[in-house]
């Protein structure tokens, strides 16, 4: 396995946890629920909307250029900010 970091980043991480626990392995055995390539990850609020994702290595992916202050601007332009 290799890990490859870009840097600057502008980005942050969204950490989100559940309420059950998985009690079966998904792949290899003592591995828990690990995602595969090719899953599709999605989270969503009423008011923020949907946040989806295809599971893929950080590498394959296309540069984010969306950072904290884009995000900040588009939130605020659409008065979703306190």
């Amino acid at each position: 396995m290799s890990f490859t970091l870009s840097l600057p980043s502008d980005g942050f991480m969204v950490f989100l946890g559940t309420l059950f626990t998985p009690v079966q392995d998904r792949g290899e055995a003592g591995q828990g629920l690990t995602h595969h390539w090719g899953d599709v990850v999605t989270i969503s609020d009423p008011l923020l909307g949907e946040l989806r994702n295809t599971v893929r290595p950080s590498d394959a992916c296309p540069r984010c250029n969306f950072g904290t202050r884009k995000l900040m601007q588009n939130l605020s332009a659409r008065r979703l900010l306190p």
